[in-house]
């Protein structure tokens, strides 16, 4: 497996020096939990496996992924409006460069937040590795909890070229229930009961364009930009309201 992984990295910088400045694409992501209140009319089955993070790569593993600065950011304002809304807590804001991969070339950007962590994370300074926690792979599932190693949020996001631009989000969170009465598997330290709930979805996308996967109660925003058009300039999607919490159809 690790030869495998270095193999695939090499590829894809070879790849990353013989593509042309205009394969390369800028993207941009922020994930968000709901605040609202759970009805109770979502099923959340338990987990019996989760994301892929063996094939999953941080920035600093491999230089085919570059994270970007700040000061690229041009989601701010949709950020912004989330934090201030009392429906919606952002968890995650991040951008980084990439080549225009097909699938079966491409590297999934690893995501790990600890519970605990000052909210939204921005990962130019945070390498989505949390300080002190293991690097093993984890399925997220009720043993790795009861191992000290459940994460708020964790898993890949991947971005992959064919016709059209592709987004593919395998996320898991940990949606804190309250305190627990008794002994639970999902329970951490102080008898907190967390509720991991997955979103696995795909998004075709076009460039420039701001697109949405939505959850009931996770949800993720994401623009895509040429680097040949990634020039500064208001953006009528920067200042969009926050999405409706809603299940997709």
């Amino acid at each position: 497996m690790l030869l495998h992984r270095l193999l695939l990295a090499a590829l894809a910088l070879l790849m990353t020096a013989a593509a042309p400045a205009a394969d390369q694409y800028d993207v941009e992501i922020i994930v968000y939990a709901s605040l609202e209140p759970d009805t109770g009319e979502e099923y959340w089955p338990a987990l019996e496996s989760g994301p892929d993070l063996a094939s999953a790569w941080y920035f600093d593993h491999t230089p085919a992924l570059q994270p970007l600065p700040r000061k690229a950011y041009r989601l701010d304002a949709i950020a912004g409006a989330l934090a201030r809304s009392r429906q919606y807590r952002p968890l995650l804001h991040f951008a980084w460069r990439q080549p225009g991969w097909e699938r079966d070339a491409a590297l999934p950007v690893r995501v790990n937040i600890p519970i605990g962590a000052n909210l939204p994370v921005y990962p130019e300074s945070h390498p989505l590795r949390a300080p002190g926690t293991v690097t093993a792979p984890s399925g997220l599932s009720p043993e790795s909890a009861l191992r000290g190693e459940m994460q708020l949020l964790e898993g890949t996001l991947m971005v992959y070229r064919s016709r059209y631009l592709h987004l593919v989000a395998d996320l898991v969170y940990q949606e804190r229930l309250g305190p627990s009465a008794d002994s639970s598997p999902y329970a951490e330290d102080g008898g907190v009961v967390y509720q991991p709930i997955r979103m696995q979805q795909s998004r075709r996308m076009r460039s420039n364009e701001l697109h949405y996967l939505d959850h009931p109660r996770l949800g993720v925003i994401a623009r895509i930009t040429p680097v040949e058009a990634a020039e500064p300039s208001e953006n009528a999607a920067n200042t969009a309201e926050p999405p409706d919490a809603s299940p997709t159809e």
